[in-house]
């Protein structure tokens, strides 16, 4: 097979594209902001797409009108087979020979397929965060990816939000708590700025902006490792949720799968996986003998590979071997 192929990963606070020649050695990486079409709308979600597609064809040095063989888009917000055809259909509308096939998906594919074409459990902590279990058919069940409306459990965004409404509602007297509130107080305050409570309003609702609000989780994961308990306590709980995603999915694989002897491997992405230290939760797997092992394994490397790996698979029938990096962060065994 000649020709490119190109891949596109899309969080809910950044995006990155790669493009691969036809023997999948990478040709240019480029970054840029997020792609979730229900966050900017399908049409700004494109033409933030074409727009990486072209900055990435000057970097390789190739044509603006090249068109790839192949071209695959692992995205937050894709969570159907219809918005998955919208995206790509838009794609057509505004540059119709972009690629001669277009294969659109959830992030969390993307993410799998980085690492192997034979399917797995994706975890994502990030800005939000999302579970999935992907079969080598590619039919998948998964616990969470609704937003920060519905869920996000676990997550950057998460993490700092439980953070401030711990410190306002003790502050306020509606629920206490037993930590002391005054070291977050001081640095949800320094990081956004705040002079009294009321400011609180700002951040949430006249200028809310998901990526930002979700970085304090930063500043807690300092705070936490200075010894602060309520920091230490906040990220304890995001672990036991992420642990508990994880098992929910095991519930719906095939028990022969979940409990061959080498085990399960979950393949993790997502900032929050920075702070393992912080978040290590054992899950229960002793008590409901659900798997016979757990292997968290920290992806490294681009999760955009994966994608344009996956629609060359899918589309073309064309597989690579993986040249993934990723880094063993617990064995957990039964």
């Amino acid at each position: 097979m000649r020709g490119y192929l190109c891949g596109i990963e899309g969080g809910a606070s950044a995006s990155e594209l790669v493009i691969l020649s036809h023997d999948a050695e990478e040709c240019s990486i480029v970054r840029g902001p997020h792609l979730n079409q229900w966050i900017i709308g399908l049409t700004k979600a494109v033409s933030r797409v074409i727009a990486l597609v072209e900055e990435a064809l000057k970097k390789a040095n190739l044509p603006l009108n090249t068109t790839f063989t192949a071209m695959g888009l692992a995205l937050s917000g894709i969570d159907s087979t219809e918005n998955a055809r919208d995206f790509e259909n838009e794609i057509r509308r505004v540059r119709p020979e972009i690629a001669k096939y277009i294969y659109v998906c959830n992030d969390c594919h993307g993410t799998i397929f980085t690492a192997t074409d034979k399917g797995g459990i994706v975890l994502i902590s990030g800005t939000g965060s999302n579970c999935k279990l992907i079969r080598e058919d590619l039919s998948s069940d998964g616990v969470g990816g609704h937003g920060y409306m519905l869920g996000d459990e676990g997550s950057a965004f998460w993490i700092a939000h439980r953070a401030i409404k711990t410190y306002l509602d003790n502050d306020e007297g509606l629920e206490m708590t037993s930590y002391d509130t005054s070291a977050i107080k001081r640095v949800i305050f320094d990081y956004f700025g705040l002079k009294k409570n009321a400011d609180i309003l700002t951040p949430h609702y006249h200028n809310f902006d998901k990526g930002y609000y979700a970085g304090l989780c930063k500043k807690l994961a300092e705070l936490a490792r200075t010894g602060d308990s309520l920091s230490q306590h906040l990220f304890y709980k995001a672990g036991f949720l992420l642990g508990a995603h994880v098992m929910a999915v095991l519930r719906k694989a095939d028990p022969e799968w979940r409990m061959r002897p080498e085990g399960v491997s979950v393949v993790c992405r997502g900032g929050v996986f920075n702070s393992w230290d912080l978040l290590e939760q054992v899950p229960d797997i002793r008590k409901k003998k659900i798997v016979s092992s757990l292997h968290l394994m920290l992806l490294t490397s681009l999760a955009a590979t994966g994608a344009a790996l996956l629609a060359a698979q899918v589309k073309l029938g064309q597989s690579y071997p993986r040249n993934h990096q990723e880094k063993l962060l617990a064995v957990f065994q039964a």
